[in-house]
């Protein structure tokens, strides 16, 4: 009896000893964390102006927004397993071809892959280069006003993509235009 009453007072001390270092380690990891918030809001106010230039957000928050998209869900489909260097290719012969439509599809189809791969600089480029192409189709695109004449669907769909890419890379006025348009 009197050990077990030993034993109880010792498991009562050990666990107010663990009590005691489990709330002292929660106010130094609150303290550390807040140390490492503070000092990247710090960093970022310092480098404000090369917010905007500073690439694509993190990875796993472009992924997060993607699963958003169910257009990205069926284009995940059809993405995975293609070929880079047959996607490629066909965004060579397309700008040999000289034909508007093959090159913005070549485009797309190699973005789209790269989308589905996580290559989010590569998609951006390529999104991009195909911006450059629907300026020559569509001449209104980068006014205020809406693009004058139908648009295809393909041509909408791209749009949305290339403005998803510029709100990820901070561009949040060119992609807010994309999505007017």
């Amino acid at each position: 009896e009197v050990l077990a009453r030993q034993q109880q007072v010792l498991m009562n001390e050990k666990g107010e000893e663990q009590a005691v270092v489990q709330e002292k380690l929660q106010e130094l990891m609150t303290l550390c964390g807040k140390a490492k918030a503070d000092q990247i809001i710090k960093d970022r106010e310092a480098n404000s102006e090369l917010l905007s230039a500073s690439g694509i957000t993190s990875e796993s928050s472009v992924f997060q927004l993607l699963l958003s998209y169910t257009e990205y869900l069926d284009q995940e489909a059809v993405s995975r397993d293609a070929d880079v260097k047959v996607l490629t290719e066909a965004v060579k012969e397309a700008n040999s071809g000289g034909e508007l439509n093959a090159k913005l599809k070549a485009l797309r189809d190699r973005a789209m892959y790269h989308m589905v791969q996580r290559n989010y600089e590569t998609t951006s480029d390529d999104l991009m280069a195909a911006y450059e192409l629907l300026k020559a189709k569509y001449p209104d695109l980068e006014s205020s006003e809406a693009v004058s004449g139908e648009t295809s669907i393909e041509d909408a769909s791209l749009l949305r993509w290339i403005a998803l890419f510029r709100h990820v890379r901070y561009d949040l006025e060119g992609a807010t235009a994309l999505y007017d348009q």
